[in-house]
């Protein structure tokens, strides 16, 4: 009888450290990129991103399944829901300021024997609600044709701008005047606009 009584009482504390633990430590958000994200009973999905008490967070990137701890006093988001997002949409932007410095360092016989290229532009992000990662690809150019490129890539927060930019230093035989950059986007941020909780 004493043994039974011990044995009960291990499984009761044992239950009540489990259960304390669960409710002790926030279910973590996934977003694509293996990161992640507090998101408990309080934080609301509204237009592709977290709001989880004032602080936004974005839920952009890759497939998204989120998990909510906690019920909706409403009767709405049970325990065990997951926000599954079915379509995407590419955020708006707007690039601007662009600037390429082409600068000799060492003069040749025949021309530049070493130069540096710095190229730089701004990226708007227009959309009021979320923030993403955008990429831009730089191609550094002699006379037309694409010698090497670099990404810079970064967040944008809403309404806000980011000025991104790569640096390029060659060595050969260069004509200054046909030096350039072009630039392309390598990645545009994504909001959620059809999803639902399951």
């Amino acid at each position: 009888m004493i043994k039974k009584m011990w044995v009960v009482w291990i499984v009761f504390v044992l239950a009540v450290f489990v259960g304390g633990v669960f409710f002790i430590f926030e279910i973590n958000v996934l977003n694509g990129s293996g990161e992640g994200t507090s998101f408990n009973k309080d934080s609301v999905v509204k237009g592709g991103y977290v709001n989880t008490h004032g602080h936004e967070q974005n839920i952009t990137n890759g497939t998204e399944i989120l998990e909510k701890e906690g019920g909706d006093s409403r009767g709405g988001i049970s325990r065990d829901s997951v926000f599954i997002c079915n379509r995407y949409q590419p955020l708006q932007y707007s690039i601007g300021s662009f600037i390429q410095d082409v600068e000799c360092l060492v003069n040749g016989t025949t021309g530049c024997d070493k130069i540096k290229v710095k190229c730089s532009s701004e990226l708007y992000n227009l959309d009021y609600n979320t923030g993403g990662v955008f990429g831009i690809r730089y191609s550094l150019t002699s006379g037309g044709d694409i010698l090497d490129y670099d990404i810079d890539s970064g967040r944008v927060e809403p309404r806000r701008a980011e000025v991104f930019s790569v640096e390029f230093v060659k060595s050969g035989s260069f004509n200054v005047d046909n030096m350039g950059c072009l630039i392309d986007m390598d990645s545009v941020a994504r909001k959620c606009i059809d999803g639902y909780w399951s």
